[in-house]
């Protein structure tokens, strides 16, 4: 009973594989693939979602007029917290800086 539902079973999975990869399974009658009536012209395609767009840090921070206290640079893509308070950094010299204070607390 036991061998009879397993081969059950496996004759449905090949029935379906076979469908799947557009064989006709061994055995069985073809059936005819119903046609679709509307043309693909007219089918109602979904429109795609759009990503709304950020704005560019330097847009962002062009009416800002800062400028790194360690090197001086006045274009950067992130300001940073430095010992002066926050945005006074330029990226790198704000993570060197951030490395340092962590090295510091650890000792």
């Amino acid at each position: 009973q036991h061998n009879s539902e397993m081969m059950a079973k496996l004759a449905q999975l090949y029935m379906y594989f076979a469908s799947i990869n557009g064989q006709q399974p061994v055995g069985q009658p073809s059936m005819p693939t119903p046609q679709s009536k509307t043309p693909v012209s007219q089918i109602e395609h979904p429109k795609p979602i759009q990503k709304q767009k950020r704005r560019s840090r330097r847009i962002l921070n062009k009416h800002l007029d800062l400028q790194c206290y360690h090197c001086s640079v006045k274009q950067t893509p992130e300001w940073r917290r430095g010992p002066a308070g926050p945005k006074t950094l330029c990226n790198a010299c704000g993570l060197q800086y951030a490395k340092r204070v962590k090295l510091a607390a650890k000792r």
